[in-house]
């Protein structure tokens, strides 16, 4: 076998080296792990139901609950102020209901209209 025969098998054999595939263990424990996430966002959505109040129920929504982060999308920037001004009294009443909460994170949702208004501000001309 010459130098270059050698050298093309040899990359070939690296760039086309198969992973094992995953094996009982490793099933299961994945299993596992996404079961408890999906267990861990039914809780958060189950908590924030019962502690936000009636004005913003419509306005607020759990996105997700990781590493003790809760994020919290709001509609509009006025539903955003009013769920900062109140996130010491929620922290407060959802650290009971979750244990592994540390902190509340608030973000605005874009909403489809909002979406198209910005794509549409975006495409304008520059120079009419």
């Amino acid at each position: 076998m010459d130098r270059i025969q050698y050298e093309h098998t040899h990359r070939n054999k690296r760039r086309y080296d198969a992973r094992p595939l995953l094996g009982g263990a490793e099933v299961d424990k994945s299993l596992r792990s996404a079961r408890r996430s999906t267990q861990a966002r039914q809780r958060a959505h189950e908590a924030w139901d019962q502690v936000i109040p009636h004005a913003l129920r419509d306005e607020a929504v759990v996105e997700r609950f990781e590493n003790g982060c809760l994020e919290i999308s709001a509609c509009d920037t006025t539903a955003l102020h009013e769920l900062r001004q109140r996130s010491t009294e929620l922290t407060r009443s959802l650290s009971g209901l979750l244990p592994g909460l540390r902190r509340l994170r608030f973000i605005i949702r874009n909403t489809p209209e909002q979406a198209e208004s910005d794509r549409s501000y975006e495409n304008r001309e520059l120079y009419d």
